[in-house]
């Protein structure tokens, strides 16, 4: 199920990201930047429970 929460994560940063690109690349740059350190977010929680049933 979280699978598919980054993948709507990454395709509506996407969309948004190409959208605003036409008008203001700055925000488009940004949106890019945010969808990204989500997407980061997401995958350290996972690697954290990993870790944990290693130990």
């Amino acid at each position: 199920m979280e699978i598919l929460q980054v993948v709507g994560v990454g395709l509506i940063g996407t969309v948004l990201a190409v959208f605003v690109k036409e008008r203001n690349k700055e925000v488009a740059v940004l949106i890019s930047l945010t969808t990204g350190i989500i997407i980061f977010i997401f995958t350290l929680s996972k690697v954290g429970s990993i870790i944990n049933v290693l130990n």
